[in-house]
């Protein structure tokens, strides 16, 4: 029985597994089911408790540096290079997990 299931439960899994990372790589494609709702303003907050206003302190404002440019390593194309590593070593650890299950049966 175990070899007639096993060759139909492979594909099942790995298409489960594809699916779970790409829904997680690109949650922007996915429809938005409230996209088409009317949107609703929050009710305003009262309060009973009267409130003492303070006068805001004059602050110098802040100063704006520029930034150094990005290095090929750093900035957002890294970072997705960091998240693919970290996804695909999620996806051979859940297989390296579900080989060794099926193995020990």
């Amino acid at each position: 029985m175990r070899r007639y299931v096993l060759p139909y439960l492979w594909p099942v899994i790995a298409g489960v597994l594809l699916a779970v990372l790409i829904l997680l790589a690109l949650p922007e494609e996915l429809p938005n089911p409230f996209s088409s709702s009317p949107t609703q303003a929050p009710a305003p907050l009262v309060s009973s408790v009267p409130t003492a206003v303070e006068p805001v302190p004059n602050r110098p404002e802040p100063e704006i540096h520029q930034a150094a440019p990005l290095s090929r390593h750093q900035g957002p194309v890294s970072y997705s290079r960091a998240v693919e590593q970290a996804a695909l070593q999620w996806l051979i650890f859940i297989l390296h997990v579900l080989l060794s299950a099926t193995n020990t049966r």
